[in-house]
């Protein structure tokens, strides 16, 4: 029997594991609550502008971590 798996989100995280589940021969349904898919890298649109939501979670860690570097450094100085 063929396995069927649900994967909940389609965010980059989601996708990913959607895509390579397909690809081992798994059975794949992607849900996603709103309307396009995309999660944090999609995009928002008010009227005639357009703001993308992210990637805040693929720069977060580089904040942080300038953070702590800039911490670091002035407390050696």
């Amino acid at each position: 029997m063929k396995q069927r798996v649900a994967v909940i989100g389609a965010g980059p995280g989601g996708l990913a594991c959607a895509m390579l589940l397909a690809g081992r021969g798994v059975d794949v349904t992607v849900y996603e609550k709103q309307p396009i898919v995309g999660g944090r890298t999609s995009r928002v649109q008010v009227g005639d502008y357009q703001f993308d939501r992210g990637p805040t979670f693929l720069n977060a860690y580089a904040a942080y971590s300038r953070k702590s570097f800039y911490e670091y450094r002035s407390k050696t100085e």
